[in-house]
């Protein structure tokens, strides 16, 4: 199997990609698995030899999936649940999630191929960054990024030209202070080397560079222009975007394609 995606039930982008794959590669060579079937898999064969790990597992349709058989995953997966236990008590349920979550981390460490968006030890699919650690990660990209300022207290700290968050907060209590953001919107998707969107030509360097640096191969970047002199600033990210449109598909099977 060259191509494995792991996705939720539902999850559009994934099913585009894949129908994309069958139809450049064949269906043989590309296979599209929901987090259900992963979870309900009848059978899991993971062994550890020192560090080596090998792992395997059997599908419901039989379909047998070994780890050093694949050419590149594609990971969209966010979390995993555990349906059988739902009658279960919490502790219990939590303790099934967790060993689950284990396994499956540890499946994904044993492949030997690449695997977009590749699991950490805070989510399934990628490392979680707070939203100012996304400015951060923006501002060393290059990318323009608002004034931010944080405040315990709004009624003892503000700044005349910056607007609080969360909107219309007053008195004692703790917000953040940024730039007001205008009515233009622009943004970037970023697959691997490509950048496509309705961003000024200027900030698509910044955009692959960022995604360089946040560890995320394909990832949706918002701009906004400001109110008061209408620059153009990074306005936020999306690392698991809900694309359907053609070049953006084909901008991930050429990602896939490449590094498989």
């Amino acid at each position: 199997m060259r191509f494995l995606i792991l996705a939720h039930q539902g999850d559009a982008t994934a099913t585009h990609v894949a129908a994309r794959l069958s139809q450049l590669h064949g269906p043989k060579d590309t296979r599209l698995v929901s987090m259900e079937e992963i979870v309900y898999a009848p059978r899991w064969s993971h062994t550890l030899n020192g560090a080596k790990a090998k792992a395997a597992l059997t599908l419901h349709d039989g379909t047998e999936i070994h780890g050093d058989r694949i050419g590149i995953v594609f990971n969209r997966l966010q979390y995993l649940d555990m349906p059988h236990f739902a009658t279960s008590n919490k502790a219990d349920r939590e303790y099934a999630a967790m060993e689950m979550f284990a396994l499956f981390v540890s499946w994904l460490k044993a492949l030997s191929c690449t695997v977009i968006n590749p699991v950490s030890s805070q989510n399934l699919a990628g490392p979680i960054h707070s939203s100012l650690a996304w400015q951060q990660l923006a501002g060393k990209a290059g990318l323009p990024t608002v004034r931010l300022r944080l405040t315990s207290s709004l009624r003892r700290y503000s700044v005349s030209d910056l607007v609080p968050y969360p909107a219309g907060a007053t008195g004692n209590v703790p917000a953040c202070l940024t730039e007001a953001a205008g009515d233009q919107f622009a943004r970037a998707f970023v697959a691997g080397e490509d950048v496509l969107g309705d961003v000024p030509t200027p900030l698509m360097a910044g955009c692959s560079k960022l995604a360089s640096l946040s560890g995320f191969e394909v990832l949706l970047i918002h701009f906004a222009s400001l109110r008061n002199d209408g620059s153009w600033k990074f306005n936020g990210i999306d690392p698991y975007p809900a694309i359907t449109e053609r070049p953006a598909i084909d901008a991930i099977v050429r990602l896939l394609e490449a590094r498989s």
